[in-house]
């Protein structure tokens, strides 16, 4: 019998994730940031947002991760999503949400497409004020996360888990 104490899941933390993608860009230590870093807060402002998701998706069909018991059932809810599935199926579903829900949706599509052209698209030159223009709309879309009650919730997992409302 082991006498492990259990650890549940411990995924990344949407808020850090955004304060390192700000301090990167604007406390750059000497100098601007590279492009280079340019590219990666925008990367890692998508990804705060599409970690919040599945988190938010995971809590609402498990509960916190605390449980040894669903913890497993939730680290599988937390990494059932696909970046493209989501993204169309939340533009398709716009309007399944209140006014904030949109936005939050709308958000996610616009964060993915940032972060592919980022971290794809070799001619594209972007600037400090891009990446903390998609840092700002990350945070947004965190804190409308957070407001959503429980019902916006479900159809949020949903949509991005089954494609469905």
């Amino acid at each position: 019998m082991s006498t492990a104490q259990f650890r549940g899941p411990f995924p990344l933390h949407p808020a850090a994730l955004l304060d390192t993608a700000d301090n990167s860009i604007n406390n750059p230590g000497t100098g601007s940031p590279s492009r280079e870093t340019i590219h990666r807060a925008i990367s890692t402002a998508y990804y705060a947002l599409f970690h919040a998701i599945n988190a938010s998706n995971a809590d609402i069909t498990h509960g916190g991760p605390t449980n040894p018991t669903t913890s497993q059932a939730w680290t599988d809810t937390y990494r059932q999503m696909r970046h493209n599935f989501a993204a169309r199926h939340l533009n398709q579903h716009l309007f399944s949400f209140a006014s904030n829900g949109r936005i939050l949706a709308k958000s996610f599509a616009d964060l993915k497409t940032a972060r592919e052209t980022a971290d794809y698209d070799p001619n594209t030159v972007l600037s400090i004020g891009d990446a903390n223009h998609w840092i700002r709309q990350s945070r947004t879309a965190l804190a409308i996360l957070q407001a959503m009650p429980p019902t916006e919730r479900q159809t949020l997992k949903s949509i991005t888990l089954t494609g469905h409302p």
